[in-house]
Order: structure tokens, then sequence, then C-alpha cells
């Protein structure tokens, strides 16, 4: 008759039921789905550089030298936690700018989001608002700032006028006076006159990388060239009481003239505006001018930005002919 122990027979049913449970337990914790969320990397490639963006509470950022242009999108490729998905997936091609949102989903479902800030490396813009430019068609402005992209392709300046009309000007050249590494002057090509603009005063708005300036107030000032003259090559004979026609360009602001006598004697004589045109000024001898030999004669101009009054001594310069005038008898 075989006999059992009642205590290993306890002890073998307890070891039982351990074995049991521990397997149930590790079975229950390898089935368990991961709540891991994590965007670990995130990189891109920029004209064969590799680019990587720290990812700290949440954001994706990104920080962008300021000499290299911004692409209008970007492909990266993302790493997340284990068993975990990102959507937009790695290798999708998205929009290089803030608030891009990507979100990483665990395999236990729970969600975690993260979102791409651009923090480009460029200091502020300032323009100069102290010193007014003042400039004719046809000219270029010496426009005055700091921190300015020497790269004009990724700068662009327009005018303001007073009505809020925004007009773009080509620039010629930005220059780098302080050897600072960025442009301090951009000479910009006023339009010629009747293309686009009209004389008056003008706000400047400038805009280079990410950053965008405009003055407070207008400090630029655009006003039609200055008059000139053909040279006179010989004297102009004429009778008192008749007219004589001078040529050159930009005739708008003239008014009468005066000649001065040959003798040097500072005596004066004027000449009255008959008719003009851009190109061309009739004037008027007197009935009682005296018959004789003038040494200059000297166009009167009014300044229209300043309203200045001045007689022109370009007629003066090469080739410096007098007398310039002579008055001779009328014919009988």
């Amino acid at each position: 008759m075989m006999r059992f122990s009642l205590h290993a027979t306890f002890s073998g049913a307890w070891l039982a039921m351990a074995l049991l449970v521990a397997t149930a337990c590790d079975t229950d914790y390898e089935n368990a789905p991961y709540p891991y969320k994590e965007l670990m990397a995130f990189s891109f490639d920029a004209n064969g550089t590799t680019v990587e963006a720290a990812i700290a509470d949440g954001q994706i950022l990104l920080y962008w030298p300021h000499a290299l242009a911004l692409p209008a999108s970007i492909t990266p490729l993302l790493a997340v936690s284990e068993k975990a998905s990102v959507t937009p997936a790695s290798g999708t091609t998205v929009p290089l700018q803030d608030n891009v949102t990507y979100t990483v989903t665990a395999e236990d479902g729970s969600t975690a989001t993260y979102t791409l800030k651009v923090v480009v490396n460029q200091p502020p813009l300032s323009l100069d608002e102290e010193n007014p430019t003042i400039v004719w068609f046809g000219r270029l402005a010496d426009i005055r700032g700091t921190n300015i992209l020497l790269d004009a392709s990724r700068t662009a300046v327009s005018l303001i006028a007073a009505n809020g009309e925004e007009t773009p000007v080509a620039i010629d050249t930005i220059v780098d006076a302080l050897a600072t590494g960025f442009g301090s002057n951009i000479l910009a090509q006023i339009p010629e006159e009747g293309a686009a603009l009209d004389t008056g005063w003008y706000k400047i708005k400038v805009v280079t990388g990410v950053r965008t300036a405009t003055t407070t107030e207008p400090v630029l000032y655009i006003r039609y060239p200055y008059p000139t003259f053909d040279a006179i090559t010989s004297a102009i004979t004429v009778h008192p009481g008749e007219t004589f026609t001078l040529h050159g360009k930009n005739f708008r602001q003239l008014e009468d003239a005066r000649v001065m006598v040959q003798d040097g004697s500072e005596e004066y004589y004027t000449l009255t505006q008959v008719s003009f045109t851009p190109n061309e000024i009739t004037y008027r001898v007197p009935d009682d001018m005296p018959v004789r030999e003038y040494a200059t004669i000297l166009p009167g101009i009014t300044d229209t930005f300043s309203g200045f009054f001045e007689y022109s001594y370009q007629l003066n310069g090469f080739p410096n002919v007098h007398p310039q005038l002579i008055v001779t008898e009328s014919e009988k």
C-alpha cells in the first residue's frame, strides 16, 4: 500500500500554481502594446548637405543659416520610437514653413504632436530715416540701411506713394561699405520719367531674406532732371524784337533768361520766354535792346523741389564761345 505525504502534496500544488501565475504574467507583459511615441530624428538633404533639426518640447527646431536661401519644400527622413508610426510619413515632401505638424502614434494608439519651427539666423533689418534721398528720374537712388543681404536675388525694393500704391524698383548694386558681411547701401534704379512713378515723396520698403522694413515717413524724393543745354558753337545773331531758340533736354522748369554785356560791366538784359518743349525753348529779344555783343546767355531755372530760382551758367562751358548773342540793327 502506497502512502503520500500530505505536506508534499500541498507543496507540489503550490509550486504548480506559482508556475502558472508566472507564466501568465510573462505572457501579459510580452503582449502589451508599446506606449512609446517619440520623434527621435528629423533630417533632410539641402544641396548635398545633411541638415538635422533639434527636437524638444514638441517642436522640431530647424536653425537655418541666413546666407542660404530657404527652399519652398523639403523631404525629411524621420525616426520614431519602436513600433510607432508617423504622419506625414518619412520621405514625404512638405512645405518648409512654420506650423507643419507631425503626429507620432504609438502601438497602443496614443499620440504625440510635433510642430516644425524654422528659425533663420538673420539679424534685424533697419533703414536710414535720418537722411532723405533726392533723386532724378532715370538715376540711381542710394538707399541706406543695415543688415541687408548681399544677394540681390533675395532682396527687393519698393517705393510707396502717399496714396499707398507700392511700386517695385530694380536693384543695381548692393554695397557692403562697412565690411560687415551685410549690405549698407542699395543702389536702386529709378525709372525714366513717365514710366511708373511721378515726382514727389515716397516711403521705402525693403525685403531681404526673411526680414522686411518700411520707413515710417517718406524719405525719398523723385524730382525732374535738371535741364541741360546743347553747347553754343557760334554766336546767335538777331535783331531787336526777334526770337531765337536753344536746344537741349529736360526743359521744364525754365523761366525768362538774361544776357550779360560783353564788356564785363555786369550789365544784364532780360530775354522773355516765348515757348518751350521738353527739348527746346524760344526767347524773345526786347524791342529796345541795345545793339551790341553779349557775352553769355543765362537761362532762368526754378528748382521744382526747393523752389529756388537761379540763372544757369551751363552755356558758359565748353566750347567757350563769346559772344554768344549779337544784336544787330533792324533792317529798314
